[in-house]
């Protein structure tokens, strides 16, 4: 009589999606204080750190994924996230105007979206490289 395997399940990848609800109220809580804070004008150095990730993590995808809409998208964004860094370094202050302020909000939801359409170990990978990205830039501040 013939043996049967040993049942083994194959390793797979949550879609982002489970993931993301999982994470919700983190994530979600992140993204609607940033929106909030550059409205009402009292961002902070971390609002606009963490709108620079999410811009070079978007940024790491498309180029991953080779999206051109997406890599617009980001260049765009780009082109805000300058904005308000001339704004600061004019005023003092960190904010967006109010074209920017709508521009700002659909890429946080068009953020959302696109991840949610992703695999988690696509986010992962993505997220690792720009980890390695970062503690990259900090090795060079230090000692270059």
């Amino acid at each position: 009589m013939k043996q049967r395997k040993k049942y083994k399940p194959k390793p797979v990848s949550h879609p982002m999606l489970v993931t993301r609800k999982l994470e919700e109220n983190i994530e979600d809580m992140n993204e609607h204080s940033l929106l909030t804070a550059f409205q009402y004008g009292v961002a902070t150095k971390e609002h606009y750190d963490y709108l620079v990730q999410m811009g070079n993590l978007l940024n790491i995808a498309s180029n991953k994924k080779s999206l051109k809409s997406t890599s617009e998208y980001v260049k765009h964004l780009m082109e805000i996230i300058k904005s308000i860094l001339d704004r600061y370094h004019a005023k003092g202050k960190l904010g967006v105007a109010g074209e920017e302020l709508k521009r700002l909000r659909e890429f946080v939801q068009d953020y959302q979206q696109f991840w949610v359409r992703q695999t988690t170990t696509f986010y992962n990978e993505c997220v690792s490289e720009l980890n390695l990205f970062y503690s990259d830039l900090e090795d060079n501040r230090k000692y270059g």
